[in-house]
């Protein structure tokens, strides 16, 4: 990996100012959400976040998001998504810090125990903003179908053929 310059080295640095309370408050705050959104077993999310899905997709498909809103669902839809990836594939929150990857200094989830190749990563909040700006009706099944499927053609080239 090469060198950063300082404003690689200044973005990183904020990226890594702000990764720990995203990290510890990141559970309960989606546990919140999704108790007020009515899933009284939402303390399940710790261990069995994909059981949400369906239901999380339900509840979003038809939403229309304003403008000001945006940050504050993203980061709970994108924490979502990559507690499913982290728990599936058995891997870890970290940032990005390859000042050449296109998601540099993101909060990734990545290392995957249960991938042949533990060096893939993804930016559950890219894909929560490409599920977010879509058009309504939107589906974050599919959203979600697409990402596990990208994760699992990187090793599986037969797949890629299905």
């Amino acid at each position: 990996m090469r060198q950063m310059n300082e404003s690689e080295r200044s973005k990183l640095s904020k990226s890594k100012a702000t990764f720990g309370e995203f990290i510890v408050n990141g559970p309960a705050i989606l546990q919140d959400f999704f108790l007020k959104m009515g899933f009284v077993d939402a303390l399940d999310l710790a261990s069995n976040a994909e059981k949400f899905l369906e239901r999380f997709d339900l509840a979003l498909r038809n939403e229309e998001f304003i403008p000001e809103m945006r940050a504050w669902i993203l980061m709970r839809i994108g924490f979502y998504l990559g507690e499913v990836l982290r728990q599936k594939f058995r891997g870890r929150w970290m940032i990005d810090q390859d000042p050449d990857s296109l998601y540099f200094a993101h909060w990734v989830v990545g290392d995957f125990e249960n991938l042949p190749v533990i060096a893939s990563r993804v930016s559950p909040l890219a894909v929560a903003a490409y599920f977010v700006d879509g058009p309504t009706p939107r589906s974050l099944t599919k959203t979600y179908a697409l990402t596990e499927r990208g994760l699992r053609d990187l090793f599986d080239p037969v797949s890629k053929s299905k």
